[in-house]
Protein backbone atom coordinates (compact mmCIF):
# COMPACT_ATOMS: atom_id res chain seq x y z
CA UNK A 1 0.00 0.00 0.00
CA UNK A 2 1.40 3.43 -1.29
CA UNK A 3 2.57 6.00 1.39
CA UNK A 4 0.42 9.25 1.46
CA UNK A 5 2.15 12.00 3.48
CA UNK A 6 5.22 12.33 4.17
CA UNK A 7 5.30 13.67 7.33
CA UNK A 8 1.84 14.47 9.22
CA UNK A 9 1.54 17.12 11.82
CA UNK A 10 -1.53 16.71 15.00
CA UNK A 11 -2.25 19.39 16.61
CA UNK A 12 -4.09 18.26 19.20
CA UNK A 13 -3.53 14.75 20.33
CA UNK A 14 -6.53 13.80 21.73
CA UNK A 15 -9.28 11.24 21.29
CA UNK A 16 -9.47 11.80 17.76
CA UNK A 17 -6.56 13.10 16.80
CA UNK A 18 -4.43 10.49 18.80
CA UNK A 19 -6.61 7.60 16.96
CA UNK A 20 -6.32 9.24 13.79
CA UNK A 21 -2.44 9.05 14.79
CA UNK A 22 -2.22 5.85 15.39
CA UNK A 23 -4.05 4.70 12.77
CA UNK A 24 -1.68 6.52 10.17
CA UNK A 25 1.42 4.68 11.94
CA UNK A 26 -0.18 1.06 12.35
CA UNK A 27 -1.46 1.36 8.23
CA UNK A 28 1.43 2.79 7.33
CA UNK A 29 -0.27 5.89 5.46
CA UNK A 30 2.69 8.42 6.33
CA UNK A 31 6.54 8.41 6.96
CA UNK A 32 6.34 10.11 10.64
CA UNK A 33 3.39 11.84 12.68
CA UNK A 34 4.55 14.38 15.01
CA UNK A 35 2.21 15.99 17.83
CA UNK A 36 2.15 19.24 19.32
CA UNK A 37 -0.01 20.04 22.07
CA UNK A 38 0.05 22.26 25.52
CA UNK A 39 0.50 19.51 27.87
CA UNK A 40 4.02 18.03 27.64
CA UNK A 41 3.23 14.70 29.27
CA UNK A 42 0.53 13.64 27.36
CA UNK A 43 2.67 14.15 24.05
CA UNK A 44 5.36 12.25 25.77
CA UNK A 45 2.45 9.36 26.77
CA UNK A 46 1.53 9.58 23.29
CA UNK A 47 5.10 8.89 21.59
CA UNK A 48 5.33 5.77 24.10
CA UNK A 49 1.74 4.68 22.78
CA UNK A 50 2.80 4.51 19.93
CA UNK A 51 -0.05 7.74 18.59
CA UNK A 52 2.92 9.52 17.90
CA UNK A 53 6.34 9.38 16.34
CA UNK A 54 8.01 12.70 17.94
CA UNK A 55 6.34 15.60 19.65
CA UNK A 56 7.17 19.32 17.91
CA UNK A 57 9.67 21.34 19.33
CA UNK A 58 7.33 24.62 17.83
CA UNK A 59 4.16 25.05 15.92
CA UNK A 60 6.45 26.85 13.73
CA UNK A 61 8.99 24.58 12.59
CA UNK A 62 6.49 21.43 12.62
CA UNK A 63 4.03 23.77 10.04
CA UNK A 64 7.01 24.13 7.60
CA UNK A 65 8.19 20.36 7.71
CA UNK A 66 4.66 18.77 7.05
CA UNK A 67 2.39 17.93 3.97
CA UNK A 68 -0.19 17.35 6.39
CA UNK A 69 -1.58 19.10 9.13
CA UNK A 70 -4.53 18.28 10.90
CA UNK A 71 -5.79 20.68 13.45
CA UNK A 72 -7.86 18.10 16.23
CA UNK A 73 -8.65 20.72 19.11
CA UNK A 74 -11.82 22.68 20.15
CA UNK A 75 -13.79 24.41 17.24
CA UNK A 76 -12.93 27.69 18.82
CA UNK A 77 -9.27 26.80 19.06
CA UNK A 78 -9.12 25.67 15.10
CA UNK A 79 -10.57 28.93 13.84
CA UNK A 80 -7.24 30.33 16.52
CA UNK A 81 -4.74 28.18 14.68
CA UNK A 82 -5.39 28.96 11.07
CA UNK A 83 -4.14 32.38 10.87
CA UNK A 84 -1.11 31.04 11.77
CA UNK A 85 -0.91 28.42 9.83
CA UNK A 86 -1.20 29.94 7.09
CA UNK A 87 2.02 32.42 7.55
CA UNK A 88 3.70 29.20 8.41
CA UNK A 89 2.67 26.12 6.05
CA UNK A 90 5.25 25.52 3.40
CA UNK A 91 3.62 25.13 -0.37
CA UNK A 92 1.62 22.64 -1.14
CA UNK A 93 0.42 21.66 2.39
CA UNK A 94 -2.60 20.38 3.08
CA UNK A 95 -4.50 21.51 6.11
CA UNK A 96 -7.58 19.56 7.45
CA UNK A 97 -9.62 20.19 10.64
CA UNK A 98 -11.65 17.62 12.16
CA UNK A 99 -14.66 19.99 13.91
CA UNK A 100 -17.90 18.88 14.47
CA UNK A 101 -19.10 22.18 13.47
CA UNK A 102 -18.08 23.18 10.07
CA UNK A 103 -19.61 26.28 8.30
CA UNK A 104 -17.87 29.08 10.30
CA UNK A 105 -14.23 26.98 10.05
CA UNK A 106 -14.65 27.01 6.39
CA UNK A 107 -15.97 30.30 5.73
CA UNK A 108 -12.30 31.33 8.15
CA UNK A 109 -10.22 29.03 5.71
CA UNK A 110 -11.62 30.42 2.68
CA UNK A 111 -10.26 33.94 4.11
CA UNK A 112 -7.05 32.91 5.29
CA UNK A 113 -5.66 29.54 3.15
CA UNK A 114 -4.53 30.25 -0.11
CA UNK A 115 -2.83 28.69 -2.95
CA UNK A 116 -0.40 27.12 -2.88
CA UNK A 117 -1.92 25.63 0.85
CA UNK A 118 -5.09 24.00 0.64
CA UNK A 119 -8.11 23.48 3.09
CA UNK A 120 -9.88 20.43 3.76
CA UNK A 121 -12.63 19.99 6.55
CA UNK A 122 -13.61 16.43 7.83
CA UNK A 123 -15.87 15.56 10.61
CA UNK A 124 -15.43 11.83 11.29
CA UNK A 125 -18.76 10.77 12.80
CA UNK A 126 -16.74 8.37 15.58
CA UNK A 127 -16.01 9.07 19.05
CA UNK A 128 -15.98 8.10 22.83
CA UNK A 129 -18.03 10.16 25.44
CA UNK A 130 -14.85 10.07 27.63
CA UNK A 131 -11.57 12.29 25.98
CA UNK A 132 -8.27 12.63 26.04
CA UNK A 133 -5.47 10.49 23.99
CA UNK A 134 -5.52 7.58 26.67
CA UNK A 135 -8.96 6.41 25.42
CA UNK A 136 -7.69 6.63 21.50
CA UNK A 137 -7.48 3.42 19.44
CA UNK A 138 -6.44 2.57 15.84
CA UNK A 139 -9.87 0.91 14.84
CA UNK A 140 -12.00 3.81 16.08
CA UNK A 141 -12.81 5.21 12.65
CA UNK A 142 -13.88 1.78 11.13
CA UNK A 143 -17.11 1.56 9.78
CA UNK A 144 -17.75 5.22 10.50
CA UNK A 145 -18.65 7.97 8.18
CA UNK A 146 -16.46 10.76 7.28
CA UNK A 147 -18.18 14.11 6.19
CA UNK A 148 -15.52 16.06 4.05
CA UNK A 149 -16.63 19.88 3.41
CA UNK A 150 -13.61 21.74 1.36
CA UNK A 151 -13.28 25.15 1.09
CA UNK A 152 -13.56 26.78 -2.02
CA UNK A 153 -10.11 26.96 -3.32
CA UNK A 154 -9.24 23.25 -3.27
CA UNK A 155 -8.13 20.98 -6.18
CA UNK A 156 -8.86 17.19 -7.13
CA UNK A 157 -5.63 16.33 -5.99
CA UNK A 158 -5.48 17.18 -2.41
CA UNK A 159 -9.16 16.36 -1.77
CA UNK A 160 -8.38 13.04 -3.09
CA UNK A 161 -5.52 12.19 -1.20
CA UNK A 162 -7.65 13.52 1.90
CA UNK A 163 -10.53 11.06 0.80
CA UNK A 164 -8.45 8.16 0.78
CA UNK A 165 -6.61 8.69 3.94
CA UNK A 166 -10.19 8.24 5.95
CA UNK A 167 -11.07 5.54 3.45
CA UNK A 168 -7.60 3.31 4.65
CA UNK A 169 -8.68 3.86 7.97
CA UNK A 170 -12.05 2.86 7.53
CA UNK A 171 -14.90 5.24 7.11
CA UNK A 172 -17.08 5.49 4.45
CA UNK A 173 -16.16 9.09 2.81
CA UNK A 174 -19.09 12.10 2.08
CA UNK A 175 -18.70 14.99 0.47
CA UNK A 176 -21.28 17.62 1.80
CA UNK A 177 -21.43 21.58 1.35
CA UNK A 178 -20.66 22.94 5.20
CA UNK A 179 -23.98 24.84 5.36
CA UNK A 180 -25.62 21.57 4.97
CA UNK A 181 -23.34 19.61 7.74
CA UNK A 182 -24.40 22.06 10.33
CA UNK A 183 -28.04 21.40 9.99
CA UNK A 184 -27.65 18.03 9.24
CA UNK A 185 -25.51 16.89 12.26
CA UNK A 186 -27.33 20.27 14.43
CA UNK A 187 -30.36 16.99 14.64
CA UNK A 188 -28.42 13.61 14.46
CA UNK A 189 -25.36 14.74 16.51
CA UNK A 190 -25.38 17.68 18.71
CA UNK A 191 -29.17 17.21 19.77
CA UNK A 192 -28.36 13.71 21.07
CA UNK A 193 -25.91 15.21 23.10
CA UNK A 194 -28.03 17.86 24.52
CA UNK A 195 -30.90 15.42 25.12
CA UNK A 196 -28.51 13.26 26.91
CA UNK A 197 -27.44 15.76 29.25
CA UNK A 198 -31.20 17.51 29.95
CA UNK A 199 -32.23 13.69 30.75
CA UNK A 200 -29.08 13.33 33.12
CA UNK A 201 -30.33 16.61 34.64
CA UNK A 202 -33.63 15.58 35.06
CA UNK A 203 -33.20 12.74 36.26
CA UNK A 204 -30.35 13.07 39.09
CA UNK A 205 -33.64 15.66 39.94
CA UNK A 206 -36.15 13.19 40.59
CA UNK A 207 -33.92 9.87 41.94
CA UNK A 208 -31.38 10.13 44.72
CA UNK A 209 -28.09 10.21 42.94
CA UNK A 210 -26.46 6.98 45.02
CA UNK A 211 -29.96 4.98 43.61
CA UNK A 212 -29.48 5.49 40.17
CA UNK A 213 -26.95 3.19 39.45
CA UNK A 214 -28.36 0.74 40.99
CA UNK A 215 -31.92 0.70 40.02
CA UNK A 216 -31.30 2.28 36.47
CA UNK A 217 -31.11 0.06 33.55
CA UNK A 218 -29.41 -0.36 30.00
CA UNK A 219 -32.24 2.31 28.63
CA UNK A 220 -30.78 5.10 31.13
CA UNK A 221 -27.10 3.89 30.66
CA UNK A 222 -27.50 4.29 26.61
CA UNK A 223 -29.33 7.54 26.65
CA UNK A 224 -27.24 9.03 28.86
CA UNK A 225 -23.93 7.81 28.22
CA UNK A 226 -23.20 11.11 26.02
CA UNK A 227 -23.65 13.46 29.20
CA UNK A 228 -19.80 12.31 30.33
CA UNK A 229 -18.83 14.19 27.25
CA UNK A 230 -16.03 16.70 27.80
CA UNK A 231 -18.04 20.64 28.86
CA UNK A 232 -15.45 23.05 27.27
CA UNK A 233 -15.91 20.84 23.63
CA UNK A 234 -19.51 21.26 23.45
CA UNK A 235 -19.90 24.54 24.85
CA UNK A 236 -18.15 25.66 21.13
CA UNK A 237 -20.12 23.06 19.27
CA UNK A 238 -23.56 24.95 20.87
CA UNK A 239 -21.10 28.65 20.52
CA UNK A 240 -20.68 27.70 16.90
CA UNK A 241 -24.09 25.92 15.42
CA UNK A 242 -26.48 27.73 17.60
CA UNK A 243 -28.68 28.38 14.87
CA UNK A 244 -29.59 25.31 13.78
CA UNK A 245 -29.06 23.76 17.05
CA UNK A 246 -31.52 25.89 18.55
CA UNK A 247 -34.00 25.00 15.71
CA UNK A 248 -33.20 21.49 16.60
CA UNK A 249 -33.83 21.90 20.57
CA UNK A 250 -37.38 23.58 19.39
CA UNK A 251 -38.55 20.54 17.59
CA UNK A 252 -37.66 18.36 19.91
CA UNK A 253 -39.43 20.59 22.90
CA UNK A 254 -42.85 20.39 20.57
CA UNK A 255 -42.38 16.55 21.01
CA UNK A 256 -41.83 16.43 24.22
CA UNK A 257 -44.65 18.69 24.80
CA UNK A 258 -46.97 16.56 22.76
CA UNK A 259 -46.04 13.33 24.61
CA UNK A 260 -46.55 15.28 28.19
CA UNK A 261 -50.12 16.46 26.94
CA UNK A 262 -51.05 13.43 25.68
CA UNK A 263 -49.52 11.34 28.64
CA UNK A 264 -51.54 13.71 31.31
CA UNK A 265 -54.80 13.29 29.50
CA UNK A 266 -54.18 9.70 29.15
CA UNK A 267 -54.92 9.89 25.15
CA UNK A 268 -53.53 5.76 24.61
CA UNK A 269 -54.86 5.65 20.97
CA UNK A 270 -52.60 8.82 20.57
CA UNK A 271 -50.05 7.30 22.06
CA UNK A 272 -49.91 4.58 20.13
CA UNK A 273 -50.10 5.74 17.11
CA UNK A 274 -47.12 7.93 18.01
CA UNK A 275 -44.64 5.38 19.36
CA UNK A 276 -45.51 3.12 16.29
CA UNK A 277 -45.11 5.91 13.51
CA UNK A 278 -41.87 6.81 15.61
CA UNK A 279 -41.03 2.69 15.34
CA UNK A 280 -41.40 2.65 11.55
CA UNK A 281 -39.20 5.64 11.13
CA UNK A 282 -36.28 4.27 13.08
CA UNK A 283 -37.00 0.89 11.42
CA UNK A 284 -36.79 2.79 7.85
CA UNK A 285 -33.66 4.66 8.68
CA UNK A 286 -31.61 1.51 10.32
CA UNK A 287 -28.69 1.72 13.15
Amino acid sequence: MKILFNQVGLIGVGLIGGSLGLAIRRKKLACRVIGFGRNKHNLVWAIQNGLIDDKACSLHKMAGECDLLVLSTPVQTIQNFLPLLARWAKPGTIIMDVGSTKEQIVKTADRLIKKPLFFIGAHPMAGKEMGGAKEAQDNLFEGTTCILTPSSNNAAGPLGRIKELWQRVGCNVVIEDPHKHDRFVAAVSHLPQMSSYALMTAVSRLVPRQKIPIIAGSGFRDTTRLAGSPADMWVDICETNHFFLSRALKNYQKELTFLENAIRKKKRGELKKYFKRARKKKLLAGK
